[in-house]
């Protein structure tokens, strides 16, 4: 229900735009927007889903981005298959992929990498780390922390304090969720 509106309407325009220039991609790109908005309906009130699931929006969401981004938006994506079936609250990893791009990729010119890495850091836990550069520029709107506040109470609700989010601010940005196995 958080979904960004001008993300939406920005990847119907460049939908839009591709079905004369290459139909295929624009065919491929209404299935990811499906798939994306397919997964926020029905996962609304779910309080855990698959790491499998939630990768499949963030990539369908992320091929949408890359139609607005073009060049200005790579990706590095690396995840523990062992992982595929760990449990977590729906979309987390979707808002820091959002954020990062919203705050670090859009706010340059040349745009950047966004890394996501998704492995086991303890016997016990498992992680998420979304990377992104810092902005080369202040963005029109800063943001008002709500989709990190949401998320940091989805995962206390779902895992109370096993669960951790932090964002950390140096070289680039790097955001940590940490969650039980």
């Amino acid at each position: 229900s958080q979904i960004n509106s001008h993300f939406l309407f920005n990847a119907i325009n460049n939908l839009r735009s591709l079905v004369k220039e290459d139909a295929e991609q624009a065919r491929e790109g209404l299935a990811n927007l499906s798939v994306l908005l397919r997964g926020l309906l029905h996962n609304d009130g779910q309080q855990l889903v698959s790491l499998r699931e939630e990768m499949e929006w963030v990539r369908g969401y992320l091929s949408l981005e890359a139609l607005q981004f073009e060049n200005r938006l790579s990706t590095t994506i690396e995840v523990d298959e062992n992982l595929l079936t760990a449990k977590l609250p729906p979309l987390i990893l979707q808002t820091l992929v959002e954020n990062a791009i919203k705050h670090g990729i859009a706010a340059r010119r040349a745009g950047g990498r966004l890394i996501i890495t998704i492995k086991r850091s303890t016997p016990t836990h498992w992680q998420i780390k979304v990377i992104n550069p810092l902005p080369e520029f202040q963005p029109t709107h800063q943001g008002n922390k709500i989709g990190l506040r949401n998320a940091r109470e989805r995962l206390l609700i779902a895992f109370g304090e096993q669960a951790t989010l932090n964002l950390d601010i140096d070289e680039q940005v790097t955001a940590t969720v940490e969650i039980p196995l």
